[in-house]
């Protein structure tokens, strides 16, 4: 009997096929539109691309392009930096995330290599 190891299977791992997925028959019956990505440029020359997802909750996500990747060696580490800085004077990263998290919000802020994302999810209506 000859017995195979598991780490001869890893590198096959990524050949198998995947599972197709059946559309239900609510998304194909349902009277909701198919979301549209909508672009917007304002003035100032941000550029938006908002989405109605129907959802119970809204959420906005803020891309920047600066990361480490648009530093030199006279200012190393300054897109990490400045996620947990961009609090107005009066009030704290903390406070914040506290009164978002207080009505069943959630918030982020992550900087990687090639830029730096701030995402706040909401829910809609009382809480």
């Amino acid at each position: 009997m000859k017995i195979k190891l598991a780490g001869s299977f890893l590198r096959f791992y990524s050949l198998k096929a995947a599972p197709t997925v059946k559309v239900s028959a609510f998304l194909t019956g349902g009277t909701l539109q198919p979301w549209a990505l909508e672009f917007t440029k304002l003035p100032n020359g941000f550029l938006i691309a908002s989405l109605e997802n129907y959802a119970p909750a809204s959420r906005i996500g803020l891309f920047i392009k600066t990361g480490s990747r648009y530093e030199d060696s006279n200012n190393l580490g300054t897109s990490h930096l400045l996620p947990s800085n961009l609090t107005p004077k009066e009030v704290s990263s903390f406070k914040i995330t506290h009164g978002i998290e207080a009505v069943g919000g959630t918030r982020s802020v992550i900087a990687v290599r090639e830029n730096m994302a701030i995402h706040h999810a909401m829910p809609v209506g009382p809480c």
